[in-house]
């Protein structure tokens, strides 16, 4: 006897999918609901991706709802000078950090967010790159932070940062974000993803910002102290990379 499938596939679109024939077969094989990333592609691009979506679901007769990720708050390092090559930083070494992209180089690293003094502390974590490095903050000054290496490694441009544990207000609505949300909710797509909650507070905002529904992800370890508070708002909960996500299922912008 054949297993009743319970999990549901979410495909993330791009090149190698792009085209109705193509949106056909994945969605034959089995995606149940397509991801299309707002940090990607053109306007354009992305217009056509949700018309072929909807030609292919019509033509095989299966509803697959649009999920529109959008970019969230994107921390990086700096860049590395011109001509130069990555920056190795050694475990037990010290780095000083700077709020503003200022270009890596030995000893200093440059992060493009200016309240990130206010959002450390001695103790606090900085993980670049995905995690290969590992900063310890030793102590917070007027204009920059000293830390520890605790896990060293090569340091490329403009790697992505991560801050576990602070509480970054705002994070979860950037500009950018409320350009593409108008772009999701003009072109009647089913789910917005939001990153970066810190709080029920967040998605008071983007809910009043968007009148939709939204898929939370990437919530940091400070979003956990008011889990509960957010639960409230949402009505179900999913795992994606390792971070508690939320979702509530309704086409955005129908309230």
């Amino acid at each position: 006897m054949a297993l009743e499938r319970r999990v549901k596939i979410v495909a993330t679109l791009g090149p190698a999918v792009a085209g109705k024939d193509k949106l056909v077969d994945l969605i034959s094989a089995g995606a149940d609901m397509v991801r299309i990333n707002a940090a990607h592609g053109s306007e354009e691009t992305r217009v056509r991706l949700i018309e072929d979506v909807r030609a292919a679901s019509d033509d095989i007769g299966k509803p697959v709802p649009i999920l529109f990720d959008l970019r969230g708050l994107k921390i990086r390092t700096g860049p590395l000078p011109d001509g130069s090559g990555p920056v190795p930083f050694a475990r037990g070494s010290d780095v000083r950090i700077v709020p503003m992209p200022e270009s890596t180089r030995e000893g200093m690293i440059g992060i493009n967010l200016p309240q990130l003094l206010q959002v450390i502390k001695p103790g606090s974590r900085i993980l670049i790159a995905d995690g290969l490095i590992e900063l310890l903050v030793e102590r917070v000054d007027g204009e920059s932070a000293i830390c520890k290496v605790g896990r060293g490694g090569i340091l490329h441009s403009k790697q992505g940062v991560t801050l576990p544990g602070a509480a970054i207000v705002g994070g979860s609505l950037t500009p950018d974000d409320r350009i593409d949300i108008a772009f999701a909710v003009n072109h009647g797509v089913d789910y917005l993803g939001l990153s970066f909650i810190n709080d029920a507070s967040d998605l008071v905002l983007a809910k009043g910002s968007l009148r939709a529904h939204c898929r939370t992800k990437d919530l940091p370890h400070y979003g956990f102290e008011t889990f509960d508070e957010a639960a409230a708002l949402l009505a179900r909960w999913l795992d994606a990379r390792g971070a508690a996500v939320a979702r509530e299922g309704a086409r955005a912008g129908d309230e």
